[in-house]
């Protein structure tokens, strides 16, 4: 069963291994890569430059598209506070841990995912 990710629930902060995918928006999950790449494949998403650095905010530019992280050591993404990066209502993109090491989604609190 694929986790939620949200600062409300269960869980703020997601933790990705090596070439699996985090869905961030509606309907959060994680799944091995093949997996997300067949459900998403439709979708038509553009793959963002990588990630490379060990901590890092995820973007505006990253909704709707896959933004893989690539770096070998443990990793933490942010998803940041509404007032600073502006997401739409019901917009997703998806993490891609790509590197050896851990990467941890993390939502900056007091955000809703």
């Amino acid at each position: 069963m694929p986790q939620e990710l949200n600062s409300t629930g269960a869980a703020s902060r997601a933790a990705v291994a090596t070439d699996e995918l985090l869905v961030v928006g509606e309907g959060t999950g994680t799944a091995g890569a093949d997996e997300v790449r067949r459900i998403i494949g439709g979708m038509g998403l553009f793959i963002n430059t990588a990630y490379s650095g060990t901590s890092f905010n995820y973007a505006l530019a990253d909704a709707g598209r896959i933004a893989p992280a690539s770096n070998a050591a443990a990793k933490v993404g942010t998803i940041p506070l509404n007032a600073s990066v502006a997401f739409g209502v019901g917009a997703q993109f998806v993490a891609e841990n790509s590197g050896a090491g851990i990467l941890t989604v993390q939502v900056t609190s007091p955000a809703t995912v």
